[in-house]
């Protein structure tokens, strides 16, 4: 290409003057030869030499500054952004990930990184970045719906909170018992407690026995410490007999007991089977084993 140089006598104004430029290539011993340029002809091709130059370089300025936050918090929003700019950097696809992935969230970087099977170009990487923003969001409103209900209790007094969760709590107890082969239609009590659930309830403060808030084992309105009300009448009713006052001598209290246990022994032998079982679980619960 010719290099363009303007005589100091030219008139460099709008109009359609002309200018001239010398041919460097051209030999010593030929006379010099001169083409004339108007100023429509300059600007062209000064726009054509300069201009993508300067988009390039201001692509690249954007694609290396460029983040996932504020206004382009949204995945697709930043994707989108990162599109617009990546076409005119004139890099690589390997260079355009090393920039795409510096203007991601740490997280989700880490959350790439830690996939079995690694993207190898850009539009892999992209696809990879949604898909696991997508499940952050997923897990992020499935912590909000656990959270949601426990700050509206502690804007409600403790009446009206224990009443609402211990009748919660019955219907998905009730809810779980029905779908329990064998379960007692008398008594329904949830499943016991493993030591890792058992220790997040007591961070939680909920209750052993209904999993709800609000109250204590002691005090839970859905699996209460009273014996539950057998509608079977001719079924064996646990009482508390009166001790007798202290003339009675450590002999007779002896026999008193063994006969309270032979008869406790013989009226549960004539239980039905499913009552031995209501019967079971309410001892082990109570007991907090």
């Amino acid at each position: 290409m010719m290099k363009k140089v303007f005589e100091e006598e030219d008139d460099f104004s709008d109009s359609d003057e002309e200018y001239t430029s010398t041919d460097e290539d051209s030999s010593a011993s030929k006379p010099k030869t001169k083409k004339l340029w108007t100023l429509y002809e300059v600007k062209r091709e000064f726009l054509r030499d300069f201009k993508p130059a300067a988009r390039e370089t201001l692509a690249q300025t954007k694609i290396e500054h460029i983040k996932m936050e504020g206004a382009l918090a949204d995945i697709d929003k930043y994707n989108s952004q990162f599109k617009r700019y990546a076409d005119d950097t004139g890099y690589n696809d390997k260079a355009l990930m090393k920039w795409y992935r510096k203007g991601l969230p740490r997280g989700l970087v880490d959350r790439i990184s830690y996939l079995s099977t690694q993207p190898r170009n850009l539009a892999a990487l992209q696809k990879a970045a949604v898909k696991q923003h997508m499940i952050w969001l997923e897990r992020q409103e499935e912590k909000n719906s656990w959270n949601k209900p426990r700050r509206e209790e502690g804007q409600m007094g403790r009446g009206s909170q224990s009443t609402r969760s211990g009748r919660t709590r019955s219907m998905e107890v009730n809810a779980f018992q029905d779908n329990v082969p064998g379960a007692s239609s008398i008594t329904k009590y949830p499943p016991k407690l493993t030591p890792q659930e058992r220790e997040k309830m007591r961070k939680e403060g909920r209750c052993f026995r209904c999993r709800g808030l609000g109250h204590m084992g002691n005090d839970c309105p859905t699996f209460p410490n009273t014996p539950p009300i057998v509608p079977n009448s001719t079924a064996w009713r646990p009482s508390i007999k009166q001790a007798a006052v202290t003339t009675e001598t450590s002999e007779s209290k002896a026999n008193t007991t063994a006969d309270n246990i032979s008869e406790l022994t013989a009226r549960i032998g004539a239980l039905s089977g499913e009552e031995k079982e209501g019967l079971l679980k309410k001892f082990v619960t109570e007991a907090d084993f």
